[in-house]
């Protein structure tokens, strides 16, 4: 069964999770560019530990008002256990 989250305010069908007391680390890569400036570009990003926060629209931001605090309580929630 396809889960889908509808936006009650824009319309996206995209979430984006909250997280808080995580750990971050991404990785740095310095180049030089065709004029000799260094430039910084991010690569990938690992979170460890940390609790989910909340979920929110990706994009406009509006927050779900649900009591979840992972990804199989979202999935439940979604599928109508709540």
């Amino acid at each position: 069964m396809k889960l889908e989250f509808t936006c009650p305010d824009c319309g996206c069908h995209q979430l984006k999770e909250v997280m808080v007391n995580a750990t971050v680390e991404t990785d740095v890569v310095l180049n030089l560019d065709e004029n000799g400036e260094h430039r910084i570009t991010y690569g990938l990003s690992r979170t460890t530990d940390g609790d989910i926060h909340h979920y929110k629209c990706l994009a406009c931001g509006y927050i779900l008002m649900i009591n979840v605090n992972n990804v199989e309580g979202l999935a439940r929630w979604f599928e109508g256990d709540n």
